[in-house]
């Protein structure tokens, strides 16, 4: 063959073998990467402190999708701060979203003053909707909350278990994750799981995605209080504990977690990017557990720490999520009180974890100056485990 002719077959050959890397890096890409809207941002939060008590609440931002009688700041209760929002009769308030967006969740702290035994149908609603093809909303999921104090899951897929569990003055902490990659709603009450719904499809939503976030309340003679709305773009987890599986204890018992790390293979990935970015040693430790949603405990962790002194340590501890593909980690500083030269704050000493606040801050600064994504919410710093280009 002519040397021109060999050189053209060989571009040829190499010109086919890129366009093969590169399907595959296209579909390995696709296989791995999040979407883009997973990692939890927050998009607003409102305690009303903001606002005069006794006034109704603005519609700048609380956009008043309907007549309304009444949805007053009071200054009477509140569950953080002061003010609260007080429903009585009907309001129908909107709040605007980013557009496309596929991933929220939004928490909530609400209380019934007094119950009202065997009432049909719910005084109020907290749901995410999305716009028909007719250009009316439709709620894609919502928490309905009955005056008999009951709360129930619901989607354009259908209604989920009803958990009678509210208990009359005293606030209550709502919690909805809606994901329409996946099509499914989920919601806990107190940081306990409540259920799960399937979302299903709605043909008159055309290309669904969330735009609205609404608050309705129907009941003229029912007063409810709603305080410290925050919502998200992404997956929101609830508050979650570690726990020790050797002598396990109440489900408030444990560590509370304050990192997340996602997009991990394995326990294994994540502790070598920890060891890498950190560099926290490996330390003793009792053997982990996450209390999932079915009750039953799942063992497995690990442990880092730095040693200040021998009476204080720096302490990680880590689960592996691998259904979701994220390491759960609570981090804290332990005073141990009584550790020894050489051995300092050994596991089956007595010691008590505190800072988790500045040790979850010190690790997200440790990785977001690495090249890693980070988003810091309420509690939980959470950390993509690929690095920006």
């Amino acid at each position: 063959m002519p040397r021109r002719k060999k050189l053209f077959a060989l571009l040829v050959d190499l010109g086919i073998l890129a366009a093969a890397v590169a399907v595959l890096l296209v579909v390995a890409s696709a296989c791995s990467a999040r979407p883009p809207d997973a990692l939890p941002v927050l998009l607003f939060a409102d305690s009303y402190e903001g606002y005069t008590a006794g006034r109704r609440l603005p519609g700048d931002t609380w956009q008043v999708m309907a007549s309304e009688a009444s949805a007053t700041v009071s200054d009477s209760l509140a569950f953080d701060g002061a003010n609260s929002l007080a429903l009585h009769g009907p309001v129908y308030r909107g709040l605007a979203l980013p557009d496309g967006l596929k991933m929220a969740s939004y928490t909530t702290s609400i209380m019934l003053p007094e119950l009202v035994p065997d009432q049909v149908g719910p005084v109020a609603s907290l749901a995410f909707s999305w716009a028909s093809s007719r250009g009316d909303l439709a709620q894609v999921a919502s928490l309905d909350i009955s005056a008999d104090g009951a709360v129930r899951l619901r989607t354009a897929g259908g209604a989920g278990f009803q958990w009678q569990g509210l208990e009359p003055g005293r606030w209550h902490r709502l919690h909805l994750v809606a994901n329409l990659v996946d099509s499914h709603a989920a919601a806990w009450i107190d940081d306990e799981f409540l259920d799960e719904v399937p979302i299903g499809n709605d043909p008159t939503a055309g290309k669904p995605r969330l735009q609205v976030f609404t608050l309705r309340s129907a009941a003229s003679d029912f007063w409810t209080f709603l305080d410290s709305v925050s919502i998200y773009r992404g997956l929101l987890l609830p508050a979650t504990r570690l726990r020790d599986c050797t002598t396990g204890g109440p489900s408030r018992s444990g560590d509370i977690v304050n990192v997340v790390f996602l997009d991990t293979e394995g326990l294994k990935e994540t502790l070598a990017v920890f060891d890498e970015v950190v560099g926290w040693p490996y330390t003793e430790g009792s053997n982990l557990c996450l209390e999932e949603d079915d009750g039953f405990l799942r063992p497995q962790g690990a442990h880092r720490a730095s040693h200040g002194s021998d009476q204080e340590r720096w302490h990680a501890r880590f689960y592996h999520d691998e259904a979701e593909r994220r390491t759960l980690a609570a981090l804290h500083r332990d005073n141990c009180g009584g550790g020894s030269i050489g051995h300092p704050c050994r596991f089956f000493q007595s010691h008590q974890g505190t800072a988790f606040f500045t040790a979850r801050d010190v690790v997200a600064r440790y990785f977001q100056d690495a090249g890693f994504d980070v988003s810091l919410t309420e509690q939980v710093a959470y950390i993509v485990l690929d690095r920006k280009p």
